[in-house]
């Protein structure tokens, strides 16, 4: 038998002379690592579908409030401007008056 390992032709089929490991847990080991190495599925990445969506949602309401953050906000203190003074309305009969100057 020659040894999988080593390559050392021998006749004992359970433990190579030259480098001595045991034949059987050789195989063992090189059959479970060629299992590992084969992954069937391989993984995304996490994001999906629903992250992309809140993402979404959450950058319009971002730009929504910043955008309506003026509208809604008032543009004086809230006290009413004082009006400006009317002139006297002139009575019926009455001389009108000379402008002042």
């Amino acid at each position: 038998m020659d040894c999988p390992k080593c390559g050392h032709s021998q006749q004992d089929a359970v433990k190579c002379a030259a480098c001595g490991i045991y034949f059987d847990k050789f195989r063992r080991q090189q059959t479970r690592a060629a299992e590992t190495r084969t992954d069937p599925q391989p993984r995304g990445s996490g994001f999906g579908a629903g992250a992309l969506v809140l993402t979404g949602i959450a950058s319009a309401a971002l730009v929504y409030s910043f955008m309506h953050r003026g509208a809604d906000a008032p543009t004086h203190s809230g006290a009413p401007a004082p009006a400006a003074p009317l002139p006297a309305p002139a009575l019926p009969g009455a001389a009108p008056s000379a402008p002042s100057g």
